[in-house]
């Protein structure tokens, strides 16, 4: 098996080479990552809300496929709720309407989620 140090600065714990950081780092990584969301996202509130959960799990059970690749003739499991139209320019009424919502595969969600930003940061 194929071995490297991880990734922590200053660690020499060996781990194998599809693993990223020791199990000891692995969960002090994680904790750093959830407290940057939560500085830096204005919306982590909305998502760790019981009311986003109920509504996320409720669309999931009617829509577990992937819609944008239904719409392309393929099937792929989703495993996220996407709002279509971004979160921040949604009002109150939109944030938890099916309407506004869509399932979607990692694939299509991280694609949408670039053109998104892409379109930010040109304005």
């Amino acid at each position: 098996m194929i071995m490297h140090e991880c990734s922590h600065v200053g660690c020499t714990e060996l781990i194998p080479f599809n693993v990223r950081y020791c199990e000891k780092h692995k969960k002090q990584k994680a904790h750093e990552v959830i407290q940057s969301h939560k500085r830096n996202d204005k919306f982590w509130g909305f998502y760790q809300s019981q009311q986003w959960r109920k509504t996320r799990n409720a669309y999931m059970d009617g829509h577990p496929w992937c819609e944008e690749c239904l719409r392309n003739g393929r099937h792929k499991l989703a495993t996220s709720v996407d709002h279509i139209k971004p979160l921040k320019l949604c009002d109150e009424n939109e944030q938890l309407s099916f309407d506004n919502l869509q399932s979607l595969c990692p694939s299509c969600h991280n694609y949408k989620t670039r053109q998104e930003q892409k379109s930010y940061i040109n304005k």
